[in-house]
């Protein structure tokens, strides 16, 4: 009975000491935790960036009329030239 009794009570005077050291050890690893998605989080933000520049690049005008020029042998009419929907082949 006396055992058990000083069993209590050395439970009971540290169990504040392993709670704080249960404490900080949650915080490091939540501290990990957001260091971590931090890297990717700007690595997807690097990333986003990149094909922003590359979607823009190939989204401007002159790309797309370079494109349709060589893909399609489309061009620009001449002044004075006209299109009729015969010289299409549909």
């Amino acid at each position: 009975m006396r055992a058990a009794r000083i069993l209590c009570m050395i439970l009971i005077f540290i169990s504040p000491f392993i709670l704080h050291v249960w404490k900080k050890n949650m915080v490091n690893a939540l501290n990990i935790k957001i260091s971590n998605l931090t890297g990717e989080v700007q690595n997807l933000e690097r990333n986003v960036a990149i094909l922003n520049s590359k979607w823009r690049r190939e989204a401007s005008p002159g790309v797309i009329e370079g494109k349709a020029r060589k893909i399609l042998n489309m061009r620009y009419p001449k002044r004075g030239e006209m299109f009729t929907i015969e010289d299409f082949n549909f």
